[in-house]
């Protein structure tokens, strides 16, 4: 009829596992695992602040990387909110060109249009 549950199967199926975690796995990468992952093992290894380390507000954090270079380091990465990360990546500033780039082409082509309609 099977084992009972609770019984020693399923204690060693967790003891096996625990064994494997981290450099014991055979599927691990070290520093080099891709980025995603990388920011999934900081998630789960640094301790989730309840303010933003830049502003110091209550918002909704994430993990941002403070060096550039993607190395499994827990100090290499803080927790911040989505608006200091684009500040830090330097996102903010992108868009911001990207805003004015499209006003000034949006202004051209009105001015096209008003020309165009004026008979000029």
């Amino acid at each position: 009829m099977g084992r009972p549950k609770g019984s020693k199967d399923k204690k060693r199926r967790s003891s096996d596992a625990q064994r494997r975690w981290g450099a014991k796995n055979s599927k691990w990468k070290g520093n080099k695992v891709g980025r995603n992952a990388l920011h999934e093992w900081i998630r789960r290894h640094k301790p989730k602040p309840a303010l933003c380390q830049d502003c110091r507000r209550f918002k909704l954090l994430e993990i941002a990387n403070i060096s550039g270079k993607y190395k499994r380091d827990i100090n290499d990465f803080k927790w911040i909110c989505r608006k200091c990360h684009m500040f830090s990546d330097g996102r903010f500033v992108n868009l911001k060109n990207q805003e004015d780039k499209n006003a000034e082409v949006f202004e051209k082509e009105m001015d096209k249009r008003i020309m165009a309609q004026s008979g000029l």
